[in-house]
């Protein structure tokens, strides 16, 4: 996709940083739609590639970072022993993806195994089909269990098990009316993926398939109840679960996938377990005494078939292609196969891969200048804490101790994940591969729990162009891939710097204070360190939030308020605590300074400009219209412009009058942090 010569670093920064007035739309004025005056040519000159359903900064990124990772690994390497290992374990198994003719001519077959295993079970073989499942395929049938951070306790890594098992992107697939045409869709698909397995009565056990997974939809959390740790905080024991769901059995399950002697005991090898849904668990034990084993066969075959369709020869990996990515999402073409196999090696093999494209393509140079945002941000949190007026002494002083125990990762991890496992497993067979991938993943995750929390564990790898902060680790994380343009450029003005990194960062930092985040302590433990009444003017300034955000329409539907609540608390908090850094680093009076313009707009414009510029993007209706319901972040133009108009600097620097369109009334803006 990309057109950037990567041989050329110089030549990357360039594609993402020209002047704000080649992509601005003068048509449009500033006070109408910013994201739209901001980003108008761009918009008009970018249109969607057909192999993706949106394209824009971060799309864009990524994109050019997968060619740069397919490079290193179609090219020569010869530089550590150590990193020579990882070029060649993930070289082979990207190449065995890439040998199309071999998979193309084994069809279905490498599922025939476990579909005989299926076939042969009896009820009293379930569970440990179940196992088998679960642990050596991967496949998240009826529940899922791994590993999960004790919410009161961070510093243990304990069981956890998930309502999981249904094929649709939520469960309110399952029941909203406008998503009845998509139900139908599935149906369809299931039948032609059943079909093309030779599997008799399609038709009809598509929708055997369908019935089932909706009734057990139909006790699943929403997107919104499961953001509230309290609400999805419930420790059982063994013979909890056997009370809830007798169907499996639970200290069979246990002692199989722990892989615990018969003279062990299952108890002390897994410790305590949470069950994060309990009524979805519930309604599943209902669910299995009433349901005939055809049914659960069925359904079990579909949902293995489903899981590695895109490792399949060519007509199921279309099918799937056309469901899931044209149907749903709106996406026109499959991605070529190199990209497909980048982003399975992505999956198996991250940090490998991370090793390489570090050696490469991070230098490490960007990194004090980096930590040097992220502290500037953490001394704008401090001040603005210092002058909250609506929260008491008791609860600043906590929210102190939080904001000073962030802990920062930069780049990318101190130690790398062990890759040993693979010695002598990798083959020319992409199945093979993909299994012990699994299989490696899966010792992982159980290896984790009733262990200690590792502290220093990534949740991303370094190529990802991403951020993230962990509640229950009160940490910020800031791959070495998202250190780049337009979200950093070490040549860039602070301006543009600030408006793109360090609006990143300090959404990561409110994160930590938002609706979901302030119910943890400065140790990652979820602890009330509120009063009643400082919880009750926190929760009261967060409605004004979900108010505004539920006056958005995306095509016809209404962004969901609670849903997207944090994401909207720590755009408009980070953008907030950015411009406070940003002022006291340059001085306010020479933000608005005429002397200070660069290519005609004022450094506190710039501010602006950049932090629409992030979020410039072309999107298909369809995975608009799927992101609506699914997405705890609200659409990118609303990310866009919704901060900016409870900020009184924005009005200020771009003239806004009580009649635009982008004003908002003192009275009715979002003041939390």
């Amino acid at each position: 996709m990309s057109t950037i010569d990567l041989n050329d670093p110089g030549a990357f920064a360039k594609a993402f940083k020209s002047p704000f007035s080649e992509n601005c739309d003068s048509a449009c004025c500033a006070n109408i739609d910013f994201y739209k005056f901001a980003n108008g040519k761009w918009l008009q000159n970018n249109p969607i590639p057909e192999i993706y359903p949106a394209w824009g900064s971060f799309l864009m990124l990524r994109d050019v970072n997968e060619e740069r990772c397919k490079n290193i690994l179609t090219s020569e390497w010869n530089t550590t022993p150590h990193e020579n290992k990882m070029h060649q374990l993930c070289k082979r198994f990207y190449d065995a993806f890439m040998s199309e003719d071999k998979i193309e001519e084994k069809g279905y077959s490498p599922l025939s195994p476990v579909m005989s295993q299926i076939d042969s079970v009896s009820l009293n073989g379930l569970t440990e089909l179940i196992v088998d499942l679960h642990s050596k395929y991967g496949v998240q049938v009826l529940f899922s269990y791994g590993d999960t951070i004790d919410k009161k306790n961070s510093d243990q890594t304990i069981a956890g098990i998930y309502q999981a098992g249904i094929s649709l992107p939520d469960r309110d697939y399952y029941f909203d009316e406008d998503k009845k045409e998509k139900c139908e869709l599935f149906v369809g698909h299931v039948k032609e993926m059943l079909e093309l397995m030779d599997v008799e009565g399609a038709e009809e056990k598509a929708k055997v398939i369908f019935d089932f997974e909706k009734a057990m939809a139909e006790k699943f959390m929403t997107k919104t109840e499961l953001r509230d740790p309290e609400k999805t905080y419930n420790i059982k024991t063994i013979s909890d679960l056997t009370s809830l769901c007798p169907g499996i059995d639970w200290p069979l399950y246990l002692r199989t996938i722990h892989s615990v002697p018969a003279s062990g005991s299952v108890e002390d090898a897994v410790g305590m377990i949470n069950v994060a849904t309990v009524a979805a668990l519930s309604n599943l034990g209902a669910l299995l005494t009433s349901t005939p084993l055809s049914t659960l066969q069925t359904y079990f075959k579909w949902k293995v078939l489903h899981s590695f369709a895109p490792h399949l020869s060519s007509p199921f990996v279309l099918s799937n292609f056309n469901f899931y990515s044209t149907h749903l999402a709106g996406t026109k073409t499959l991605k070529p196969r190199w990209k497909r196999s980048m982003s399975t090696v992505e999956s198996y093999l991250g940090e490998s891969l991370g090793q390489l494209y570090c050696s490469k393509h991070f230098s490490g140079d960007s990194k004090p200048m980096a930590l040097s945002i992220v502290e500037s941000v953490r001394d704008a949190l401090k001040e603005r804490l210092n002058e909250v007026e609506w929260m008491s002494d008791k609860t600043r002083e906590a929210a102190m101790e939080k904001m000073k125990g962030f802990r920062v990762q930069i780049g990318f991890p101190d130690e790398w994940i062990d890759y040993s496992f693979w010695d002598g497993k990798i083959t020319d067979d992409h199945f093979t591969n993909i299994l012990t991938g699994l299989s490696f993943e899966h010792t992982r995750e159980i290896a984790r729990i009733n262990k200690p929390t590792d502290k220093n564990r990534w949740y991303m790898t370094p190529q990802m162009v991403n951020a993230y902060y962990h509640p229950s680790m009160n940490l910020i994380c800031f791959p070495a891939a998202i250190l780049q343009p337009p979200f950093f450029d070490a040549e860039a003005d602070l301006a543009v710097n600030y408006g793109g990194m360090g609006a990143v960062v300090g959404h990561e930092m409110t994160h930590g204070f938002d609706d979901k985040g302030s119910k943890y302590d400065a140790k990652g433990n979820m602890e009330n360190w509120w009063t009643e009444e400082d919880q009750k003017n926190f929760e009261g300034r967060v409605e004004v939030m979900v108010n505004q955000a539920e006056k958005f329409e995306v095509l016809g539907q209404k962004l969901k308020g609670k849903l997207t609540a944090g994401e909207n608390l720590a755009d408009l908090g980070g953008l907030k605590l950015s411009l406070r850094a940003l002022k006291k680093r340059m001085g306010e009076d020479n933000m608005k300074s005429e002397a200070s313009k660069i290519d005609g707009f004022t450094p506190m414009q710039r501010f602006f400009l950049s932090w629409a510029t992030v979020w410039r993007q072309n999107i298909t209706d369809e995975r608009a219209k799927q992101l609506v319901t699914i997405d705890p972040h609200g659409p990118n133009d609303f990310r866009a412009n919704g901060p900016l108009s409870n900020m009184p600097e924005f009005h200020e620097a771009f003239d806004v009058k009580p009649e635009d369109p982008m004003y908002k009334p003192v009275e009715e803006r979002v003041d939390v942090w």
